[in-house]
C-alpha cells in the first residue's frame, strides 16, 4: 500500500496544479481518482486477480496513438516548460560551434544533463519531438515488465495499468518531459545489476561501464550506486571487487566529459555540468543529508526487491526534501503553483516502485 500511496499522491500532485485551471471541482476530481484507484487495487489484489494483459497493451496502443495525434495539437512552444528547448539549444549550439553548456533555453535556463542523456537525446531532436522519449519509455517499461513477469511467474498487470492512464504521465508525453525516461533506465540497469552481481570480471566491467554511462545523465543517481554499494557488502560480495566496480564508473563517466574538456577546456572550467547540476536552490548541508540517507536505506535493504524499494524511496526523500524546502522558503503557492519547484521531479521514484509492485502467481504445473 505504501507504493500505491506514492502514486496516488504524485496524481494528486498533477491534479491538483493543474486540473484547477479549467474547473472548480479539482478537490472531488481527486477524491473520485483516488477513490477509483484503491478499489481497483483492492480487486486486482485479492486472491488470482489479474487485469487481462490484452487490456494492458490495448491501453498502451491507445496512449501512443493518442499521443501522437495529440503533439500537433499541444505544441510545446505554447507551454510553460523548457526540458525539450534545452535539448535544441543544447545540439543548436553543437552545430554552430558554440559551447553547449553556456547557452540557455527559453525560459533562461543553462543545460543541467549530463553529455549521454544529450546522446540519447539526439534521435528525438532529429525527429524534432522530444515526446517520443516519454512515449518509448513508456513501451519498453511494459515490455520488461510483461516479460520479466513471465520469467518470475509474477503479475505486474496493475502496475502497468494506471500507470498509462496516470496524470503524472500524461503530462509527461505532452510536456515533453524526460525525466521518466531516464529514470526507467537506472531501474533497468538497478534491476540487472542487483540479479547479476559483480562477482564475475565480466559482469563487474558492464556494469562499472554501464554505471558510468549512465551517472553521466543526471548526478543525482549516484546516491543509488551508494545505496548499492552497501547493500553487496551486506552480501558480503568482497571490498576489492566493490572498489574496482566504483573506479570502473567513475573512469566511464570521465571518458563521456573528456570530448567537452579538449573541444571548450576554458569553457569548460567555468561552466561544466558539474556546475550546473549543483544549482539546485537547496541548503548545502542537504547534500550531505542525502548520501547518509542512501547509505542507511543500502544497509536496511534485505534482498533485491527490498533494495529496488528503498532506491524508489531514497529518490523520494530527496525531491521531498527539495520541494518542502522550498515551501518553507518560498510559500505554498509560489512553490506549487508558480513553479518555485518542479513537480515532475517526484516521477523519478516512480520506476522503481512500480518495479516492484507486483504479486506473486499461483504455481501450476
Amino acid at each position: 500500500m505504501a507504493i500505491l500511496a506514492v502514486i496516488g499522491f504524485t496524481n494528486a500532485l498533477f491534479l491538483g496544479k493543474y486540473l484547477v485551471r479549467y474547473t472548480n471541482y479539482t478537490i472531488p476530481a481527486i477524491l473520485v481518482y483516488l477513490v477509483a484507484l484503491v478499489a481497483l487495487y483492492r480487486v486486482w489484489n485479492k486472491g488470482t486477480n489479474t487485469i487481462p494483459i490484452s487490456a494492458v497493451f490495448l491501453s498502451l496502443a491507445l496512449v501512443c496513438v493518442g499521443s501522437v495525434v495529440g503533439f500537433s495539437r499541444f505544441p510545446v512552444e505554447k507551454l510553460n516548460v523548457d526540458r525539450w528547448s534545452v535539448i535544441y539549444t543544447f545540439f543548436d549550439a553543437l552545430k554552430s560551434g558554440t559551447y553547449p553548456y553556456g547557452v540557455r533555453s527559453n525560459m533562461s535556463n543553462l543545460p543541467g544533463p549530463l553529455p549521454v542523456y544529450f546522446v540519447m537525446a539526439y534521435p528525438f531532436y532529429l525527429l524534432k519531438e522530444i515526446g517520443y522519449m516519454p512515449l518509448l519509455a513508456l513501451v519498453l517499461l511494459t515490455i520488461y515488465l510483461f516479460k520479466k513477469g513471465k520469467k518470475e511467474n509474477t503479475d505486474y498487470t496493475f502496475a502497468l495499468f494506471i500507470l498509462m492512464f496516470s496524470p503524472f504521465m500524461l503530462w509527461e508525453i505532452f510536456a515533453r518531459s524526460t525525466v521518466f525516461f531516464v529514470s526507467l533506465l537506472w531501474y533497468i540497469y538497478a534491476d540487472w545489476l542487483l540479479t547479476k552481481g559483480i562477482d564475475k570480471p565480466r559482469n563487474l566491467i558492464l556494469a562499472g561501464l554501464f554505471g558510468g554511462l549512465l551517472l553521466s545523465t543526471r548526478f543525482i543517481y549516484v546516491l543509488l550506486l551508494g545505496l548499492y554499494g552497501i547493500y553487496f557488502i551486506k552480501q558480503k560480495v568482497k571490498l576489492p571487487r566493490i572498489i574496482l566496480w566504483g573506479i570502473v564508473t567513475i573512469l566511464a563517466l570521465l571518458v563521456t566529459l573528456l570530448p567537452l574538456y579538449i573541444l571548450y577546456p576554458t569553457d569548460f572550467i567555468k561552466s561544466n555540468p558539474f556546475q550546473t547540476e549543483s544549482l539546485s536552490y537547496i541548503p548545502f548541508w542537504l547534500n550531505f543529508l542525502f548520501p547518509i540517507l542512501a547509505l542507511g536505506m543500502g544497509f536496511f535493504a534485505k534482498d533485491n526487491k527490498q533494495a529496488i524499494f528503498f532506491s524508489g524511496m531514497v529518490l523520494l526523500l530527496v525531491v521531498a526534501l527539495y520541494f518542502g524546502f522550498h515551501i518553507i522558503k518560498d510559500g505554498w503557492t509560489n512553490t506549487f503553483y508558480l513553479s518555485f519547484a518542479d513537480i515532475s521531479y517526484f516521477i523519478i521514484p516512480i520506476p522503481f516502485l512500480l518495479g516492484v509492485m507486483q504479486k506473486q502467481l499461483k504455481i501450476t504445473n
